[in-house]
């Protein structure tokens, strides 16, 4: 919960401890509704519940998030109580430390009814959840399988697909026109980026009139357009010093000294590549989540679109909903975790926001925010990337990856060891995590 995660150092503490959310390869993709074995439930309906004759409850209901997805969160709750009278939902809005705030109201048996998850949290939490029955998962309303097996833990369902964020790479279409290179198709190659970065930084320019072919390139994404991960898919042992890593480092290192397409970290310290971005002066944009689409309607001046991320890899954050196992009020809640989870009513305001949806319906609506542009690479991405690992130290593995190559290795603004080295030091520390 999961760089997205968000927009979220008491987190830092916690999520070392049960690892951060920010990787199981994905299946096929295929959509549940196409399999004959699996077994459909009554989605959740948009017509008043049988309980406004009932007696009216209250239940809690946690999440996180910004500004924007508070205000989503609050129309969906209000869609819901407007079909359910007699189902109050109280809204709380977790700033920050998330899951180690989750933690003390369990321990403390103040656990929401309803919470919101990430996948990388689900078996940490999973204590602490009720699981969901087979006739009580609308599986074939979902786009695709991996978002229901991405909130299994030991087989069982303990939270229901909420929303998702992928990633991909955005690009100026106008940069690219100028630098007379062809816009990126769906087979985009990572010697087709670097061949189009390149030519686009060739167009130069001084100072804030600089032109950059790319913003910095991020080893946390950039390892897995490599083909490689940062663990072994069991959590056994750690691959980070796997050839494919180590390829995609002198890559990231290549980029900012040996053809200086991106600023290297002198240049770019300080920055905000986003904003370099919408003022025109970056070509591609790599790392480009959901999140950034509202910044988007900002941009006035030129022509822009997103395309696979080069290799054809990533990370995908998984949001589900989940029933406290303690709740009082256990059918109201399933019936809201159900309501978010696969309504048409829901889905559709969770895709006019900055994350994806998990039902056809809200695709439709997400694709619509900008129907001129190839938003739906967004979801095909879905299809090769991997859902974030459950490291119980995550957060540490992270910390320790990063300030390895920064300090060391020319990925920072003074390290002159050798990658190949410091990566296969890193392996021998990781796997010690492991154990």
């Amino acid at each position: 919960m999961l760089k997205r995660s968000l927009l979220a150092g008491l987190v830092i503490v916690f999520a070392a401890a049960i690892g951060l959310a920010g990787c199981g390869q994905s299946n096929s993709g295929n959509n549940s509704a196409s399999n004959p074995e699996s077994t459909p439930s009554q989605p959740a309906s948009s017509a008043p519940a049988e309980s406004n004759k009932q007696e009216k409850v209250k239940i809690t209901y946690s999440t996180w998030g910004s500004a924007e997805e508070k205000a989503t969160e609050e129309a969906v709750i209000a869609e819901f109580e407007k079909l359910n009278p007699n189902i109050d939902v109280e809204l709380i809005l977790v700033d920050g430390s998330y899951e180690e705030k989750l933690q003390v109201m369990i321990a403390g048996n103040t656990t929401p009814d309803v919470v919101s998850i990430g996948g990388a949290h689900v078996g940490n939490f999973s204590g602490a959840f009720q699981p969901f029955a087979a006739d009580e998962v609308a599986a074939d309303k979902y786009l695709t399988d991996i978002l229901l097996t991405g909130l299994q833990s030991d087989g069982e369902q303990f939270a229901l697909p909420k929303r998702v964020n992928t990633k991909v790479i955005a690009y100026n279409k106008d940069l690219l026109a100028k630098a007379n290179v062809e816009a990126p198709g769906d087979s985009f190659s990572i010697e087709q980026f670097q061949e189009k970065a390149i030519a686009v930084a060739a167009l130069g320019g001084e100072g804030k009139d600089k032109i950059w072919g790319s913003d910095p390139l991020w080893f946390g994404q950039w390892l897995f357009q490599f083909g490689g991960q940062r663990v072994s898919d069991d959590y056994s042992e750690s691959l980070i010093n796997s050839s494919e890593s180590k390829a995609a480092v002198q890559f990231i290192i290549d980029a900012a000294n040996k053809y200086h397409y991106a600023p290297n970290p002198t240049e770019a310290q300080g920055q905000n590549m986003i904003d370099w971005f919408l003022s025109g002066q970056v070509g591609f944009k790599g790392d480009f989540g959901p999140f950034y689409l509202p910044l988007m309607k900002q941009i006035t001046k030129f022509d822009w679109d997103i395309a696979p991320q080069p290799g054809h890899g990533g990370e995908m954050e998984i949001v589900g909903i989940a029933v406290s196992k303690t709740t009082k009020h256990a059918e109201a809640a399933k019936q809201f975790a159900s309501f978010v989870s696969s309504s048409s009513e829901a889905q559709k305001i969770i895709g006019g926001g900055a994350a994806l949806p998990v039902t056809k319906e809200g695709k439709e609506v997400f694709l619509n925010q900008f129907p001129d542009k190839n938003l739906n690479e967004f979801f095909a991405a879905m299809e090769y990337s991997k859902p974030q690992p459950r490291l119980k130290k995550g957060r540490q593995m992270g910390s320790l990856i990063n300030k390895a190559l920064a300090d060391r290795t020319l990925i920072g603004a003074t390290g002159q060891e050798d990658p190949s080295v410091v990566l296969d030091e890193l392996k021998v520390e990781i796997d010690e995590l492991l154990k």
